[in-house]
């Protein structure tokens, strides 16, 4: 067991079983860090309600349009690794804090923008703050949770995503009618700072179990990220600009190759090639990238069913995804306490995993004249499946890690779902463009969408039923808690 002393200079416990559990900071802890992560994963859906006032008032255009919605999702892909091997130099709660500040600082540049390419600048602000809190979010709680009890929290993290999820789109709403569209952004600012404050009075300190060698890898993470942008320009033009996306294909496979020879020489790589040799964790990453499309598959392109072929108003289609929401929430929760309570997951992250392709199977012979109860339920089996995934995969591949390759093996899964979700939200939008001719047309669009998520969810389940059955363990381990009054140590 660790602990720290507090403002008073009593020893306060922070370990991560029965006694941690009792820990009078712990719960406050908790709640900063949920608050953190609520706000980093609504802010991705909030701004959607305000785009189109954003547009008119600045002049924007379309192109503008889509930079504001994809930028922070693509920067907050491209940042995760990046923040995962930082937590592996640095303690991971005080780089929360420098998160929440750039995140906060972004909003207001955001809100107080008078043309549409700053928001987008103050945007990748916002992504890496983001990809920051989400990141560092898992790393502490990991810190401050015995592996077997670990379950029960990252299903906690699911239900905040989920909360998000569900009141951000109208959150976004009534913020917009009330104040207009840039207290959208600087809403989140204030709540960031109160998060920080919370993180900093009251969380652990929390440092990883090693200390990489070499200089940080700026060149592999200047390849990454070029790797990412190009390859999501490939696909996001491959219907309207096939030359650009021509172009842009051949550059990510020539900046993959040199990614690739720069991170096997690097002596401390961003994505340290010896993780993508452990097939286990593979696996897993699979899994996490699958949990990631199903989740977007059904709560984008179902949106886009109820409203371009029913003909539903925003307002209904958002009243529709309601219970695909409360179905994901119930799932991370409970399969949470079920894992924390048995220790056994591959069971759990199988059944979800045939949930998700139960539902796209459900979803793929949708017709204009499907019953919407048929359609919801369907979108809802999907839910509760990725529910029951996106969370727990990441303690199931903790099991997979060594105490030094926690930091960066835990943001690399992170990682891959983030890239997995952008890459295929943009060649999902190609497919779609290409399919747009007509009355009714985004229906044939729509149906090979859901039926490229179902083989996408299949590869995901076959995945999971490969990984090898095993307990968490309930020793808590990985991770150091430090006293912030002391020179900090690693365990």
């Amino acid at each position: 067991m660790t602990s720290r002393l507090d403002r008073g200079g009593r020893t306060r416990s922070f370990d991560g079983g029965t006694a941690g559990a009792r820990a009078p900071g712990r719960g406050l802890a908790m709640t900063a860090l949920f608050i953190a992560l609520f706000f980093a994963v609504a802010s991705n859906t909030m701004v959607l309600t305000g785009l189109p006032q954003i547009i008119g008032d600045l002049d924007g255009t379309p192109v503008q349009y889509t930079w504001i919605v994809t930028t922070s999702l693509l920067v907050l892909a491209v940042t995760t690794p990046v923040w995962g091997r930082l937590a592996d130099r640095y303690s991971a709660t005080r780089l929360l804090l420098m998160s929440l500040a750039i995140y906060a600082l972004g909003s207001i540049g955001a809100g107080s923008a008078f043309e549409p390419w700053t928001i987008v600048a103050c945007r990748v602000l916002i992504g890496a703050g983001a990809g920051g809190i989400v990141t560092l979010v898992q790393l502490i709680v990991t810190g401050m949770t015995s592996p077997r009890e670990r379950p029960k929290f990252f299903g906690m993290l699911g239900s905040v995503t989920s909360v998000a999820a569900i009141l951000a789109p109208a959150l976004g709403g009534i913020i917009v009618d009330i104040g207009g569209w840039r207290w959208v952004f600087y809403s989140t600012a204030p709540v960031a700072l109160i998060a920080l404050v919370m993180v900093w009075r009251f969380a652990p300190v929390i440092s990883t179990t090693g200390t990489p060698s070499g200089r940080f890898d700026v060149s592999g993470t200047i390849l990454i990220a070029s790797t990412v942008t190009a390859a999501m320009i490939a696909l996001s033009a491959l219907a309207e600009a096939p030359l650009l996306a021509a172009t842009a294909g051949a550059a990510t496979a020539v900046l993959l190759l040199a990614t690739v020879l720069v991170e096997r020489r690097a002596l401390s790589p961003l994505i340290p090639p010896a993780l993508m040799r452990n097939r286990h964790l593979v696996l897993v990453l699979i899994a996490s990238g699958v949990g990631g499309v199903a989740a977007f598959g059904t709560s984008v392109y179902l949106a886009m069913y109820f409203q371009d072929v029913r003909g539903a108003t925003a307002g209904e289609s958002g009243l529709l995804l309601i219970p695909l929401s409360i179905a994901t929430l119930i799932a991370s929760l409970t399969v949470g306490v079920i894992v924390s309570r048995t220790g056994r997951d591959k069971m759990m992250l199988a059944l979800g995993m045939g949930a998700v392709v139960a539902g796209y199977g459900m979803l793929v012979p949708i017709t204009p004249d499907s019953p919407l109860a048929y359609v919801v339920a369907g979108g809802a089996v999907v839910s509760l499946g990725v529910g029951a995934v996106t969370q727990q995969v990441i303690a199931t591949g903790q099991r997979f890690l060594r105490d030094d390759e926690l930091a960066v093996g835990s943001s690399l899964i992170l990682f891959l779902r983030s890239l997995m979700t952008v890459l295929c939200l943009s060649g999902f939008g190609a497919v779609l463009a290409a399919m747009a001719t007509g009355a009714g047309a985004p229906l044939p669009g729509i149906r090979i969408v859901l039926t490229a998520c179902l083989v996408i969810g299949t590869a995901g389940f076959v995945a999971v039923l490969s990984l090898p059955a095993g307990r968490l363990r309930v020793k808590r381990g990985n991770v150091a808690l430090t006293p912030r009054d002391e020179p900090e140590t690693v365990v």
